[in-house]
């Protein structure tokens, strides 16, 4: 894999976001005393596409990743859709007990998402790089494995001018 020891997923099919996947339901208590109440419940598409998420997930299953930096090439049916209700439903996903690639997504330090569009074709493909910590302190970098003759490159988190261009995108 590019970008060192850090795998490329790939997961195909119509990309789902969470704000527009849930529906409110009213749920009739069995107990007479008690109303019914509302709640929200997902849809059928948004539940069949975690399913296929979990399903094709499999370079990162259970590695339950504690700090990360998440980088992924999205590539959407149409212009309209948008990145930040993708990334709420796949980190959510990644966190999920049938994934565990992540311990938890506020564990995330750091993304880097490009859109584009494939109408025939839609998809995620993304690189989750841990986060060395820095014994016991907030992390504060992490090591990436250079192309050339394996040497690493430290680089600061959460600071625009990380040395990431899109040259070195690890996807």
């Amino acid at each position: 894999a590019k970008g060192g020891d850090y795998q490329v997923q790939t997961i195909t099919g119509k990309i789902i976001s969470k704000s527009n996947s849930y529906r409110i339901v009213t749920i009739q208590s069995k107990d007479d005393l008690r109303p019914a109440f509302s709640s929200l419940a997902k849809t059928k598409e948004l539940r069949a596409y975690e399913k296929a998420f979990a399903w094709q997930c499999n370079k990162y299953r259970n590695k339950e990743i504690e700090g990360f930096i998440f980088y992924a090439n999205v590539y959407f049916k149409r212009t309209s859709s948008d990145l930040d209700g993708f990334l709420k439903s796949c980190l959510d996903m990644l966190q999920d007990a049938s994934v565990k690639a992540i311990k938890n997504d506020n564990k995330c330090m750091r993304i880097v998402v490009n859109k584009y569009i494939d109408a025939t074709n839609p998809r995620i493909e993304f690189t989750i790089e841990p986060i060395i910590e820095n014994h016991g302190k907030n992390p504060t970098t992490t090591k990436r494995s250079s192309r050339k003759r394996g040497t690493q490159t430290e680089i600061p988190i959460g600071n625009n001018d990380s040395g990431h261009p899109e040259s070195s995108f690890p996807l």
